[in-house]
């Protein structure tokens, strides 16, 4: 029966500190079958125990015995080749053109080249092809808003913009960005780590809504009026009002607004020169630019970092953990404005 060579103490060392540590799979399972060979184990039952055939177990103790500890290592040239490695170019275009066609079902398109370049190509094997060779990445579809937007207006309306930004840097005005959104308890926490044999659960309810309206200025100073109804104009003309009454600020003050209906309706515009009165004017973005809007950032945490998995077990609890960040945003929940870049 062949079994290995006597090994040393130093060699036993080496070759388990390689069986732990060793980058490569196939590299480590040979030190542990030289490491089993050594205890006496027969290459029947070193084969058994690593789902290896008795003929690999034989090879691997004769290269051992041969050349020591970097014998077992693949020598230039062996192993399993990559089946896409070998395309030309004309093949990596066909390849991207189907991806590009079918950029959410590359079971489809693993299919389609099988077909069309005479391989076995899998949807792994697609995927790791992908990532190191071309450089993919599997993320969200984005939204994409631009071309949508006047190019003149959008000009102008950053020229304003910047120009708002520095007399606030100066400490002429003070400048709220202002915005709805509504909060329901659908979670909004896509994916997070968790046990395979434990799920992170929620109770999902999709009637338990609010709706906020928000002011947020660059650092942190927030107002958040809650409705469960829908806003629209009345709603917003009364909240802007309370805002103008419970402000701390006595600067002159923008609020900066996107183009939704209920800030650009007959009834909302004929405040406007109102409110001018107390010191308070009104800046509409352009129009299709969200990403201008500060608060909008507010949100996206509130929603997706803020609001947590066990916040969504009941309505009361939902709720009371939605005012309860509301209450403590620019204290306990913050975001770091002041070093962001003006708009382009």
């Amino acid at each position: 029966m062949k079994r290995v060579n006597c090994l040393t103490q130093e060699e036993i060392q080496m070759l388990d500190y390689q069986y732990k540590n060793a980058t490569a799979h196939h590299f480590r399972i040979r030190c542990k079958g030289i490491l089993l060979s050594n205890e006496d184990f027969s290459v029947s039952e070193i084969a058994n125990r690593l789902s290896k055939d008795v003929d690999t177990i034989y090879s691997w103790i004769t290269r051992y015995n041969s050349g020591g500890i970097n014998n077992l290592q693949n020598r230039k040239g062996q192993g399993q080749k990559a089946t896409l490695g070998s395309l030309t170019k004309n093949q990596i275009s066909t390849l991207e053109k189907a991806v590009e066609n079918e950029p959410q079902n590359l079971k489809k398109v693993s299919e389609k080249l099988s077909k069309a370049f005479g391989l076995s190509i899998n949807k792994r094997m697609l995927i790791r092809f992908l990532k190191k060779k071309l450089n993919y990445s599997y993320r969200r579809i984005r939204k994409w808003l631009k071309p949508c937007q006047c190019k003149i207006e959008y000009q102008v309306k950053i020229i304003h913009l910047c120009g708002l930004i520095w007399l606030e840097k100066q400490g002429f005005i003070k400048i709220y960005y202002g915005d709805e959104s509504g909060f329901t308890m659908n979670s909004y926490l896509p994916s997070a780590w968790q046990k395979k044999d434990h799920h992170l659960a929620i109770v999902p309810n999709k009637y338990a809504r609010t709706n906020v309206f928000g002011l947020l200025s660059r650092d942190m100073d927030f107002y958040a009026y809650t409705l469960k109804s829908s806003i629209d104009s009345t709603a917003v003309i009364t909240f802007i009002d309370e805002f103008i009454r419970e402000r701390k600020s006595v600067q002159k003050t923008v609020i900066v607004l996107d183009n939704a209906s209920m800030h650009t309706s007959a009834e909302f515009e004929a405040e406007i020169e109102r409110w001018e009165e107390h010191d308070v004017y009104i800046f509409y973005l352009p129009k299709y630019a969200p990403h201008l809007n500060l608060i909008e950032t507010l949100w996206r945490k509130i929603k997706y970092e803020w609001l947590k998995q066990h916040h969504f077990v009941g309505t009361d609890i939902f709720f009371d953990s939605l005012e309860n960040i509301l209450k403590n945003i620019g204290n306990e929940y913050t975001i770091n404005f002041k070093d962001q870049l003006l708009p382009n």
